[in-house]
């Protein structure tokens, strides 16, 4: 733990030295004498050992930090599993229309481009929200990060979908213009 301290005091005075015009600025509009975790790494590392209400999240032991990462795996894992699994429903959707004598070609590129913007806005929706919930996250409780990864997957998945719609309606538009070219 005191490895862990000092280690922050140390990325605070880096942090202090790299970015004191933006710092004071900010700190000018701060009352506190005592300054912000941005200004006082004691004053952070503190907070972070501190619950006022809740727990906050204690790594005691290399069996801590082992299941934090072990759940890190997993939810790794998860995310790749899912987006695999959303690759084989729009293959087999594609598949459907092969078999059913339908345009599985406009399907096919209907779907690849859904999958790929889909995939990207989720991927960045979570990813800002995870960004933003990490500068608070040495404060962070265990429900603050239930808090955190929660918000995370539904910025996510709401993101997902709204990149699948954008994609699956540009690429309708650009194979209908696209037959409307052959055609003349």
């Amino acid at each position: 733990m005191m490895m862990l301290e000092q280690n922050a005091r140390e990325l605070g005075k880096d942090f202090n030295q790299k970015f004191q015009a933006e710092i004071n600025k900010y700190i000018g509009r701060v009352k506190s004498k005592r300054g912000t975790v941005y200004s006082n790494a004691d004053r952070g590392i503190n907070k972070a050992k501190s619950g006022r209400s809740i727990k906050p999240i204690q790594f005691t032991s290399t069996v801590d930090f082992q299941n934090l990462r072990a759940f890190e795996m997993g939810a790794n894992v998860l995310g790749k599993g899912l987006i695999v699994l959303d690759a084989g429903i729009r293959v087999g959707n594609v598949h459907v229309d092969y078999l059913a004598g339908a345009n599985w070609q406009k399907r096919a590129a209907v779907e690849t481009a859904g999958f790929g913007l889909s995939t990207a806005a989720g991927l960045w929706g979570g990813g800002q929200v995870v960004a933003a919930g990490l500068g608070v996250a040495m404060l962070a409780t265990p429900v603050g990060w239930v808090i955190i990864i929660g918000t995370a997957i539904t910025v996510g998945v709401v993101a997902a979908k709204g990149g699948d719609i954008a994609g699956k309606w540009a690429a309708n538009k650009a194979y209908n213009i696209g037959d409307w070219l052959n055609s003349l």
